[in-house]
């Protein structure tokens, strides 16, 4: 009788240094210049996006100060085609 076993691929450990590189990715753009740098648009049609709330779900607000994940933004952007 022949059992076929399969086994696993052998994986490589990721040592903890290498997951925070990886999570490190993202990058941020502060308040409504950085957006319309980001965008590379005027003051008024970034403000106009972020009211819009097309990028909502890539701002974080802390009191006065806006925080925007860039990426995220780009990816709102790309699927609203703007």
């Amino acid at each position: 009788m022949v059992v076929n076993v399969k086994t696993p691929p052998t994986t490589e450990s990721v040592s903890s240094d290498e997951n925070v590189t990886t999570t490190a990715k993202r990058w941020f753009v502060y308040g409504i210049k950085g957006l319309y740098e980001l965008l590379q648009c005027s003051n008024a049609t970034a403000d106009r996006i972020q009211n819009s709330g097309i990028i909502k779900n890539a701002i974080i607000q802390k009191d006065r100060k806006i925080d925007i994940d860039a990426q995220k933004a780009l990816y709102f952007m790309h699927i609203y085609k703007i």
